[in-house]
């Protein structure tokens, strides 16, 4: 579970592809700066919303972009 950190809760950068994230919890991240309960930076991917990455099952209320989940 990733909660009330400033910057963001659980972030995938760039350059990964093939992962997945599964049953996590993300909840009240990235308030001070504008970050986001999840996030893929990943692009142009087959994955989950267009990311090199797939995400199933997890909880939040701040994604980007915005079908993570």
């Amino acid at each position: 579970m990733a909660s009330g950190n400033g910057a963001g809760g659980i972030r995938v950068l760039g350059a990964c592809s093939g992962n997945t994230l599964s049953g996590n919890i993300a909840m009240g991240n990235g308030d001070v700066l504008g970050g986001f309960d999840l996030e893929d930076d990943s692009t142009a991917g087959t994955g989950t919303a267009g990311t090199k990455n797939t995400w199933l099952n997890n909880k939040a209320l701040t994604r980007s972009p915005a079908g993570l989940l």
